[in-house]
């Protein structure tokens, strides 16, 4: 498996812990008053006893901070990124060719007689171009 897919599963794992832990004491933990004037309106009938929570919750916090360590240590080992040097030309050549490539493809849409694919096609890439634009223009500024 690549470093990539690691951190990601470390992520995933890192949030079901944290998901699982609030679960935990947010259905075992009885409720407190804070206070005098606020009563405690709801108790629950599957509270731990104080001992087993201040265990349990040692051992919630233990395995969080294992994680995130090691997800800290696999996000170290992750390669730099790397950044390709393309000019406004070359970007502008494969503009060019992947419109020309688009012609072709809604071309052999027609031919085929698939205008409602044509249309489902044509809807994505205005929202692609949509979503470019507006990512260029963070991008850029």
């Amino acid at each position: 498996m690549d470093r990539i897919t690691q951190a990601q599963d470390a992520v995933d794992e890192l949030g079901d812990i944290m998901r699982k832990s609030l679960l935990y004491l947010s259905t075992k933990s009885g409720f407190a008053q804070s206070n005098a004037s606020i009563p405690v309106t709801v108790s629950l009938s599957t509270v731990d006893t104080a001992e087993v929570l201040a265990e349990n919750r040692e051992l919630l916090v233990d395995e969080l901070v294992t994680k995130a360590k090691q997800l800290k240590i696999l996000i170290a080992s992750l390669p730099d990124p790397v950044m390709i040097d393309v000019s406004d030309d070359q970007l502008a050549a494969l503009s060019t060719e992947a419109e020309q490539v688009n012609a072709d493809f809604d071309g052999a849409l027609r031919e085929c007689g698939k205008p409602d694919v044509l249309i489902t096609r044509k809807r994505l890439i205005g929202m692609q171009n949509k979503s470019s634009a507006s990512w260029r223009m963070c991008s850029s500024g």
